[in-house]
């Protein structure tokens, strides 16, 4: 049962909206998609200063400003570290697969109701720019590889993945699964392989597709036994 309360203010379609009122909801829209974006932006600085998957210029130049046994920071020591960086980006020690990954995240927000996608425009950032750019862990660990006077940041660190498996029988992983059933005393079951597969950094999926055996072929009709 719907009460209907004549003090209630009815909803005006939005073809019979005035010119002011079509602004005055343009601007709400509008006020609306940069908060949001705005809010997104924060979370993914937030969450990337925790995982350090994607770490700041601005955070490897004050490292590089740091004074040797002390806290402070050396501006000169620190313009120099963003020349040095502005040089490697236009040297293209920061791309990878011969297109450069940086990432642009400005302080302001640019109203745009598509998803939010920045990137460096060109390889030749202005100085002022880069405190704003952000680059992968993987691409600051090679930044420091080749540079032997500049101590690495604790947190830079990359682990190294094991090389994934080949899929199917005949395989590493079909190998090693069969060496281990043939010293059981009877077959495994599906949580023992699971146990296995991640105790061996192998994909759990394709360790039960071994433990299923497939067959040869089917018979054909009417065939001799």
């Amino acid at each position: 049962m719907i009460v209907s309360d004549p003090s209630w203010p009815v909803p005006i379609p939005e073809y019979d909206w005035t010119p002011s009122q079509r602004a005055f909801m343009r601007a709400e829209q509008v006020g609306y998609i940069r908060q949001r974006q705005q809010l997104r932006l924060a979370s993914w600085t937030d969450r990337q200063k925790q995982t350090r998957e994607w770490i700041c210029f601005a955070d490897i130049a004050d490292w590089c400003a740091r004074s040797p046994g002390g806290i402070g920071r050396d501006e000169n020591l620190r313009a120099q570290a963003m020349a040095n960086l502005l040089q490697s980006i236009s040297t293209g020690e920061f791309n990878r697969q011969g297109r450069l990954c940086v990432a642009y995240v400005p302080p302001w927000q640019l109203v745009c109701p598509d998803p939010i996608r920045f990137r460096l425009p060109s390889a030749r950032p202005h100085p002022a720019a880069l405190t704003c750019c952000w680059a992968p862990q993987k691409l600051w660990a090679r930044w420091f590889a080749v540079r032997a006077d500049i101590p690495q940041p604790p947190w830079v660190t990359v682990h190294e993945e094991p090389p994934a498996a080949r899929r199917g029988r005949g395989s590493g992983v079909d190998r090693a699964f069969r060496r281990w059933v043939a010293t059981r005393d009877k077959p495994p079951t599906s949580r023992e392989c699971d146990a296995w597969a991640k105790d061996n950094n192998y994909s759990t999926g394709i360790v039960r597709q071994l433990r299923t055996p497939t067959p040869r072929g089917r018979p054909r009709k009417n065939a001799p036994l």
